[in-house]
């Protein structure tokens, strides 16, 4: 038997028909929409790597060993911060931006 990580996933399985037709390997669906607001390109120093959305703003590793903060409502750039080598991966735990250092084996 395989364990799904989905309240309601794992819901139909212990009550058969609960979700009758859904595909139980399906976690997610993206759904993309049309936007009135028309394509935004944002420079930033470096090539860019890694992002994340904290809910109001976008954060952007890049090759120069940075961290761009990005409004997100009008793609003004709020600032620039210098992390680890090699800056890949971000997460957000709803309080801190956490970044993964690649060529330091580090967190910031």
């Amino acid at each position: 038997m395989k364990i799904i990580a989905s309240a309601s996933l794992m819901v139909g399985l212990l009550l058969p028909g609960f979700c009758s037709g859904a595909n139980l390997e399906q976690v997610a669906t993206l759904h993309w929409y049309d936007s009135a607001d028309s394509k935004v390109d944002i420079a930033v120093d470096g090539s860019p790597s890694g992002v994340a959305f904290d809910g109001v703003h976008m954060w952007v590793t890049t090759s120069t060993n940075k961290v761009i903060k990005i409004r997100a409502a009008d793609g003004q750039t709020i600032s620039s911060t210098a992390v680890g080598n090699g800056p890949r991966g971000l997460a957000f735990d709803g309080v801190s931006m956490w970044v993964a250092n690649k060529s330091d084996n580090t967190v910031t």
